[in-house]
């Protein structure tokens, strides 16, 4: 096994050198991939983890997101803002008049259903598999807000059908789960999620602990948990943080989780999601909230869920999209039985707005006092 990962590397080396400066940085990474693989059966090296800050570099805007979830009366909100370039958090905000004793820490804990953001991995892990095209166009029918095994079988008749762009902008669900039931295993899926971050430690997020990824053995729930259906569980703080490893080009940098790679998807794949991304804002599920705002594309990827009574709603992404200087997470939690005011959506543009051109978030004040 070790020897024939090697003999791979080699080969791949090879054609580095021949390739010139065309996908040179995808031949490297397949060559650290392989490198990696022959390594399984010596001891594990020990990696570095960075010493990251949690603390906020722009303590106003934080408190001014803070002010406006509290003034909205959310049930539960939270949000991150990262500074691609360093890694560093500008902001990291959390407010609940359910538990308003947790504050800023709901940001950091992964107590969320990532619902349809989960859809960014899973799409990670299509882009690696030879055996799919992302420009094939796969059939679906219904599955809206559910999908069950049923749905995964294909029939005669079905006009409606997407490709990876339009499953991921527009969250089709049925066709990247049967997208995922036909290419990815279980194995692949499991590999990829923890190159993600998911089971692992965040830096500086240890009291927090690990987001969960959920992959039932079974290949129809599997695909179903897939396409945002799983019971995944991750924190804005992460969701940030993947948002900033893609803006990247696939690197982690100083946020990179504990055991695991520094360079997590190729380049050429992060590119790749990241233009699809783009199509959220454009003609996808963000497009009346979070479509071009001054001139500045956003890519990223919506969410919404209802699990045990509560609506979930996500954003995540990065911007501006063609060179990336912030990614965010929104998460806004509603009691659908009340009144609710805000979305994710809505949150995550604030934040958006607030971190680029210095917007005041709606119902919070110009000025809040440092802290």
């Amino acid at each position: 096994m070790r020897s024939l990962a090697v003999v791979a590397a080699l080969i791949l080396g090879t054609l580095w050198v021949f390739s010139g400066l065309k996908d040179s940085e995808d031949l490297l990474w397949q060559i650290s991939r392989l490198a990696a693989r022959g390594e399984v059966e010596s001891k594990p090296k020990a990696q570095k983890v960075e010493k990251v800050s949690l603390d906020a570099l722009d303590p106003n805007l934080e408190a001014q997101l803070e002010q406006m979830m509290t003034n909205f009366g959310v049930e539960y909100g939270a949000v991150t803002v990262i500074d691609v370039p360093t890694g560093g958090v500008l902001a990291s905000a959390g407010s609940s008049k359910r538990e308003p004793e947790q504050g800023r820490a709901l940001a950091f804990a992964p107590r969320y259903p990532s619902a349809s953001v989960f859809k960014v991995v899973a799409s990670a892990g299509l882009l690696e598999q030879p055996s799919f095209d992302p420009g094939a166009c796969i059939a679906y029918r219904g599955g809206h807000r559910r999908v069950n095994a049923k749905l995964l079988v294909p029939r005669k008749g079905e006009r409606r059908c997407a490709n990876l762009e339009g499953m991921l902008s527009r969250s089709v669900n049925v066709a990247i789960a049967r997208s995922i039931k036909s290419h990815v295993s279980r194995d692949d899926l499991k590999d990829v999620s923890s190159r993600m971050g998911f089971g692992a430690i965040l830096p500086g997020a240890d009291a927090f602990g690990a987001s969960t990824v959920d992959l039932p053995v079974d290949d129809d729930a599997r695909a179903i948990s897939a396409a945002g259906f799983g019971n995944h569980r991750i924190s804005p703080y992460h969701a940030a943080s993947m948002m900033a490893m893609i803006a990247r080009g696939g690197r982690w940098g100083v946020q990179r989780p504990a055991g695991v790679p520094d360079q997590a998807l190729s380049p050429k794949l992060a590119r790749k999601l990241g233009q699809m991304m783009v199509a959220t804002t454009k003609t996808g599920t963000a497009r009346k909230t979070l479509g071009r705002i001054r001139g500045v594309d956003i890519a990223g990827k919506t969410g919404s869920l209802i699990v045990d009574g509560l609506d979930y709603s996500w954003f995540a992404g990065f911007a501006p999209a063609d060179d990336p200087r912030i990614a965010f997470a929104a998460v806004v939690v509603n009691d659908p039985q009340k009144v609710w005011h805000i979305r994710g959506t809505h949150l995550a543009k604030a934040a958006a707005k607030g971190a680029l051109f210095g917007d005041t978030p709606p119902r919070a004040k110009a000025m809040v006092a440092m802290r």
